[in-house]
């Protein structure tokens, strides 16, 4: 297999995830761009390796213990969502958590031009795809932050949502943590989908209905 080959296949498994990411994005989902890109190139890295194991003639013992890798990490991404809460960070680095597994099979097995080109289109996302994402996909200019304190922290959240879509705001970045007396702090910023200013009158609008929600202890919003 040709370097040429490498490069061609992970561009090729770049733009597909960037072009359904991008639709996830705009559908305000939590697994967006980023998300999307990461798991379609961590994908493409396993898919080349397995080629290469087999054009090698390397034994099948090897490819189950990659396998096995590929598996196990996912386990390790999906306890980093929890303790995140339900937000497209916590997707993200779950996704670069079994990309990484992916890159580093790839680098034991002496496949070193795939997992550099690996890792090069996974840096490139992450470092500069957020602003992509804030700037382009959610055609942001200001923002608000919104901090709630909560006792039930999904019933919340799904209250929340159907606000923000009820308002045209998008909802960005939501993590939510413990507190010590039983209570949540939820936090998260939106954005307007029709503006790159936030409305005065939306946003007012938005706080009262959120406030109204049973279980709400209180509202904290900054705008920048």
């Amino acid at each position: 297999m040709t370097e040429l080959q490498v490069v061609t296949r992970i561009i090729a498994a770049f733009f597909i995830g960037g072009v359904i990411g991008w639709e996830r994005g705009n559908a305000n989902k939590k697994a967006g761009l980023r998300t999307h890109i990461i798991v379609s190139v961590g994908a493409s890295v396993a898919m080349i390796l397995g080629e290469w194991y087999a054009l090698r003639s390397i034994s099948s013992d090897a490819t189950r213990i990659a396998g096995q890798v590929i598996s196990g990490v996912g386990f390790l991404g999906a306890g980093t969502i929890i303790h995140e809460g339900f937000s497209v960070r916590g997707l993200t680095t779950a996704a670069s958590i079994w990309t990484t597994a992916c890159l580093g099979l790839a680098a034991g097995a002496g496949f070193f031009s795939l997992s550099f080109y690996g890792m090069v289109a996974v840096f490139f996302t992450l470092s500069i795809f957020e602003r992509i994402e804030r700037k382009i996909i959610y055609r942001t200019g200001t923002s608000a932050s919104v901090k709630l304190i909560c006792e039930s922290p999904s019933e919340t959240i799904e209250s929340v949502g159907k606000i923000a879509y009820a308002n045209y705001f998008i909802v960005h970045r939501m993590s939510f943590n413990e507190k010590k007396n039983g209570s949540y702090e939820l936090k998260f910023e939106i954005f307007s989908k029709t503006s790159t200013l936030i409305d005065e009158n939306k946003l007012n609008d938005f706080i009262v209905s959120v406030s109204a929600l049973r279980g709400i202890r209180g509202i904290d919003v900054y705008e920048f």
